[in-house]
């Protein structure tokens, strides 16, 4: 029981704070989100992209989403879509999709890039 207070006390803490983009003169899909304990969560993953780009990956079920971060704290909470293989999130401006280690990250002020998950396995 314990643990679940501190849990649900975190998640509170969370979700009042905000995150704010980088400034890159393009508009961000940036918003105030939930934070991981809001979801149930399914996995975690790190990724780096051709363009440089690092993101820490967070997947979610109820609601199924994954919330990427980048290294400067710029926060993309996408929700799940259909698709026949792999996997997709987007939410019309900003999307993730891929397969297996492979995906492609798209957003303004980013442009399309290709990435890798490096995530080490235990």
């Amino acid at each position: 029981m314990r643990k679940f207070v501190v849990a649900a006390l975190c998640a509170l803490a969370a979700a009042c704070t905000t995150t704010k983009p980088a400034d890159t003169g393009a508009t961000s899909p940036v918003v105030a989100t939930p934070s991981p304990a809001a979801g149930a969560l399914i996995g975690r993953a790190a990724y780096i992209c051709a363009n440089g780009l690092r993101l820490q990956a967070i997947f979610q079920d109820n609601p199924s989403q994954v919330r990427l971060t980048t290294v400067e704290n710029v926060v993309y909470t996408l929700p799940q879509q259909p698709s026949t293989g792999g996997f997709l999130y987007g939410d019309g401006v900003s999307s993730f999709a891929g397969k297996g280690k492979d995906a492609t990250f798209t957003a303004p002020g980013v442009g399309s890039t290709a990435c890798t998950d490096v995530t080490e396995s235990k």
